[in-house]
């Protein structure tokens, strides 16, 4: 392992972190997050001037907001933009028998209260529980499984005026310790239609208690009416932003980093991107000028991020990237677990091992995610994107508050904050200092990292992780690739090494050919396909118009991104493979899908024009 990189006077790192440093991360998230935690386009634009403001103050220069429409139908690779939303107030109140009514959910007092994108009304309606045969004009109860809007949906076509849901994520909700939870609510963002759609549609959180309340009275045959009151309004004037500038160093290439912003909680998301903003703060105050750039970044999720690389090639020059980290819920890991990820298995890179590395040092368990957050955050490492080697840094399976009313400022963890924090500085500034001597470090740990996958890959996948390993270790010779010809052959000498000692450890292991369970029809067997989107592949621009989607493609259409084989399937579309190749390449990466399916996806897909078949 190299040795500990830091451009600090720093001893020993647990002793000598300055506890400003925390105060002020926890500082500047209790900033974004008090506009943050209203997730209406007004407050995504108040967000954008307020972590400009943080930047310019940390010394990073070029700072733009890139803007795209947020209108309910542009879309980058099937990433629907949602439409702009605001909210003045959203009231839930039960009418009594005497005609007076008693307030129990109010928006401006918790955001959470009020389902993203819940359309304007004024209705009067009795509380139904989802297995009633008669929706019509009511408002549904929904106490037993997590909301989705695919189901929202369902009810809104029976007649349903809206729908309220206690349901909270997790499983910390009875778990000693947490009794707190029964009276949080959770924050919905995906559950009211975020396209243009008429009529009205609204949906309220409310508590777990509040759930058991109303479930025990409607179960008894008590009539309970509501008053809904939600005066918000549905437009295209906001924007989906993505926020970023340049700490300047002795070079111009650059190392990324950032995370996402524009969400409801103070650790997710706030916490990643100013834990970030803090290593880059001290450069200014320490007056040090890094040996790399630091690029900086905050965006709308993934749909900033598809919508910047599909718009124009020219807005972010990802030639210039050395390497990237998409930080994301930092400030809490009561299981100290970290959750990383990289672009395996179309793009492997040094970047997950460098990672890895540092999180184990410091005493954290990693959990490495192979298709769920890391593909769609990580999208720098696309290989249409700029194959920049990249990897997240996430912290959410012990985190009882995610997505909820309780993820507030003074429920992040300081201890946690620190340790990312120094996780996070030695990841930047391996990079922001990597030369030759870095570089074959970092190629032992790949070197060793690809020994593992070849022990514990199936036999018949081995060939595939050997191409795999080839390409991760080649990877590292980014960091020296503007280097003098000395540091240049050093590196390319140990990456040899590497490859050669791969390629003898993996003829004493079995391997055999993958047997492929189907066969493409023959004339399209050789065809190669060409991407005509960059980025995360996503269904979501069929939701609002299914019905002109064959029907045997009906089960893969579906809300966020696609579904793993065929985001995979996307990923693995380099201009190169063939439709034989690439659906042997589903069947290395353990995906078995039937090849009608595949097929009708294919021509589909051709049809409608996000790919070209040569």
């Amino acid at each position: 392992m190299w040795c500990r990189v830091s451009i600090f006077s720093y001893s020993v790192r647990r002793n000598i972190l300055d506890t400003a440093i925390i105060d002020r991360i926890i500082s500047d998230i209790s900033y974004l997050h008090e506009s943050d935690r209203f997730f209406t386009s007004n407050a995504i634009a108040e967000t954008c001037k307020r972590v400009e403001a943080l930047m310019r103050e940390a010394g990073l220069e070029d700072i733009v907001t890139y803007k795209f429409p947020a209108d309910g139908k542009t879309s980058y690779g099937g990433w629907l933009m949602p439409v702009s939303w605001d909210a003045e107030e959203a009231i839930l109140a039960e009418v009594l028998s005497d005609g007076t009514e008693k307030v129990f959910r109010k928006y401006t007092e918790e955001p959470c209260s009020l389902m993203l994108y819940s359309r304007p009304a004024d209705k009067k309606a009795f509380l139904a529980l989802p297995e009633e045969e008669d929706l019509k004009g009511k408002i549904v109860l929904n106490d037993k499984k997590f909301p989705n809007m695919r189901q929202a949906l369902q009810w809104l076509e029976k007649g349903a005026v809206g729908v309220i849901s206690s349901v909270i994520g997790g499983d910390y909700l009875y778990k000693e310790g947490y009794e707190y939870l029964r009276d949080a609510c959770q924050w919905l963002n995906f559950v009211m239609p975020h396209w243009n759609k008429e009529g009205e549609m609204f949906g309220f959180s409310i508590t777990p208690a509040q759930g058991a309340h109303f479930r025990k009275r409607l179960e008894k045959g008590e009539k309970i009416l509501l008053h809904a009151d939600v005066r918000t309004k549905v437009h295209d004037k906001g924007f989906i932003p993505f926020v970023t500038g340049v700490l300047k160093g002795k070079s111009s290439e650059e190392v990324a980093v950032g995370g996402h912003l524009f969400e409801y909680g103070a650790n997710d998301n706030a916490s990643g991107p100013m834990t970030a903003l803090a290593i880059l703060r001290q450069f200014k105050e320490k007056n040090i000028v890094p040996e790399r750039s630091f690029r900086f970044y905050c965006c709308f999720e993934v749909r900033a991020m598809q919508a910047l690389f599909n718009c124009s090639r020219e807005i972010l020059n990802t030639e210039n990237i050395l390497a990237a980290v998409d930080v994301d819920m930092v400030g809490k890991a009561l299981d100290k677990v970290v959750r990383t990820g990289g672009s395996r298995p179309f793009n492997p890179t040094f970047a997950d091992v460098l990672m890895n590395r540092i999180v184990e040092k410091y005493g954290y368990i990693v959990r490495q995610d192979a298709v769920d957050f890391s593909p769609m955050d990580n999208l720098f490492c696309e290989p249409g994107c700029g194959s920049v080697p990249c990897t997240n840094f996430l912290m959410i399976t012990g985190e009882p508050d995610y997505h909820k009313s309780t993820d507030t400022p003074d429920r992040l963890r300081r201890t946690d904050l620190e340790s990312s924090y120094a996780m996070l500085e030695e990841y930047m500034l391996t990079l922001c200092k990597a030369d030759s001597s870095i570089a074959c470090a970092v190629a032992e740990d790949v070197e060793k990292d690809c020994i593992r996958r070849l022990k514990e890959a199936d036999a018949d996948k081995r060939s595939r992780v050997l191409e795999e390993s080839f390409a991760a270790l080649q990877s590292v010779f980014r960091m020296v690739r503007y280097a003098a010809n000395e540091e240049k052959n050093a590196v390319l000498d140990r990456i040899g090494r590497g490859k050669q000692l791969l390629e003898k450890y993996f003829r004493t292991m079995e391997s055999k050919e993958l047997i492929v369970p189907g066969k493409l029809p023959g004339k399209y067997a050789s065809c190669i396909p060409e991407k005509m989107v960059r980025g995360c592949f996503s269904t979501e621009k069929y939701m609002p118009e299914i019905s002109r989607i064959p029907e045997s493609l009906h089960s893969q259409i579906h809300g966020w991104c696609a579904s793993p084989w065929l985001a995979h399937l996307f990923y693995f579309m380099d201009g190169k493979n063939t439709l034989e190749n690439l659906y042997g390449l589903l069947c290395i990466s353990g995906f078995t899908v039937r090849e009608e399916l595949f097929m009708d996806m294919v021509l589909f897909l051709e049809k409608d024009g996000m790919i070209r078949l040569k």
